[in-house]
Parts: C-alpha cells; structure tokens; sequence
C-alpha cells in the first residue's frame, strides 16, 4: 500500500530494474514467479548467442569480391550458425581467419543461421593461399563449448559439423573434447 516515489520511477525508466505490485500478496507471489522464469530464459538466451557454434561453411567461387586484408566472399552456411568475432578453422585445423562482419544483401547482422547464403569479411588471411574456395571451413570452438553443447539439441547437420570440429581437433588431441 505504498507509492512509489517519482525519483525510484525515474531511476526505474534508466535502469534494467522492475516493480511488482498489488492488492493481494498471492498474486504479487505470483508475478515474482513468472518474471524469475522470464529472466532465467533472457539469461539463458543471452549465454546462447555469446556461445559458438559449431557451423560449416564453403566458399561459393563465382562470389569472391576480395581476396585478401579483409577476405570478402560470399558463403554457404551447409550447418550451424556464424556470428561475427567466430573464429575459423581449416579441415586440417589451421587458423583460417576470424569473422569480421556478415552482410545478407545490403543488411548487416551479427550473426546467419543455416542454410543461407551470405557474404563474409574474413580477417587475417588471403584468398588462395591459406583458405580455398574448394574446401570446407569450421568454426573453431572450444572444449567447454563442446561439453555444453552436447547436453543441447541440434539438428542434425549441426550435429555432423561438431563431430567433425572434434576429429578436426583430435588430430593434435586425441583427448580433445572428452574431459567431463
């Protein structure tokens, strides 16, 4: 039964804050209740787009619009999701650039789900000499992504890429992606 005071409502609007209030106590319960599982999904959508996924990708030849300082081409996302600031990986797991912006026609995003086809900024290496227009390219992900992600469901492309990230991996690891 008390108001609430014109500076909390201003603080209120500035800040990620909120106020439950009502008549009666069980519906004020109530309401505490649902935001909790509102903002647990919030958090846990938010973890979800901060994560790497394991994606793979292939350069479409008839679409290289630069070759190197940075790469610009335009790729097939085969599985997965990319997002800028992913890493890429090589299929004989050599660093193969890191993503520096993605652009679907005149529009910039921040990340592209398969299957699409996008353009790609890639920095740190050159066309024809460190990647190739013929093979695959994977995000490269860590190993306590891998154990997070095994616990989640993927679809079933999705899945055959982190499988593959794995036996990319494994090559200088053979433990790699095991630990518990």
């Amino acid at each position: 039964n008390v108001d609430v005071l014109p500076e909390a409502k201003e603080i209120i609007l500035n800040q990620d804050v909120g106020i439950i209030s009502g008549g009666i106590i069980y519906s004020i319960v109530q309401d505490v209740e649902r935001w909790l599982i509102d903002r647990k999904e919030e958090i846990e959508e938010d973890r979800k787009k901060g994560m790497s996924v394991p994606s793979r990708i292939s350069i479409i030849p008839d679409y290289i619009f630069r070759a190197n300082k940075p790469v610009i081409v335009g790729v097939k996302i085969h599985a997965g999701r990319i997002r800028v600031g992913d890493n890429l990986i090589r299929e004989d797991g050599r660093y193969a650039g890191t993503i520096k912006s993605i652009r679907e026609g005149e529009i910039s995003k921040k990340f592209a789900e398969a299957p699409i086809e996008v353009a790609i900024a890639i920095d740190g290496v050159t066309l024809n000499r460190q990647i190739f227009p013929s093979e695959s390219i994977y995000t490269d992900i860590n190993e306590d992504t891998v154990k997070a992600l095994r616990l989640k469901p993927m679809d079933e492309e999705t899945m055959k890429a982190l499988e593959e990230i794995i036996k990319i991996k494994r090559k200088e690891n053979i433990f790699w992606g095991t630990k518990a």
